[in-house]
């Protein structure tokens, strides 16, 4: 699957946020950490503990921030597996999920139905559980 970046590169979730918000920093004028906590109903500082790796974010933000840098649903999936993954305490499951990102780097066609059912699984199930 094309993506407008290396995602498969990324083994933190958010170092690739990192990675967008100094991208848009550098592209966009007027973007800040301040407008980007703003747009997600929190705050600056908060954001930056997450973007440094001191907190995770809310797996309610998760499709708005998807929706927010525009991610194609390779980059969806992958970024939804990432955050999976890093706020796992469980050993057996970040094994789990980095075996998917494994797959993904691996396949040049996103085709497998199953990545696409269990992230539309996991995403409703995101809606019924505010935080983690």
């Amino acid at each position: 699957m094309q993506t407008r970046f290396d995602i498969c590169r990324f083994h933190d979730y958010r170092e690739l946020l990192a990675h967008l918000v100094l991208e848009k920093k550098r592209t966009q004028k007027n973007f800040s950490y301040q407008s980007f906590a703003n747009k997600f109903g929190t705050s600056k500082s908060y954001l930056k503990l997450v973007v440094d790796k001191k907190r995770h974010i809310h797996m309610d933000k998760i499709s708005s921030l998807c929706d927010f840098f525009g991610f194609n649903s390779f980059e969806r999936e992958f970024f939804l597996f990432l955050f999976l993954k890093n706020v796992s305490e469980d050993p057996w499951v970040r094994d789990f999920f980095t075996s998917i990102q494994l797959s993904y780097v691996a396949q040049s066609d996103k085709s497998s139905p199953n990545s696409s059912e269990l992230s539309s699984f996991l995403f409703s199930k995101s809606k019924a559980t505010s935080t983690l």
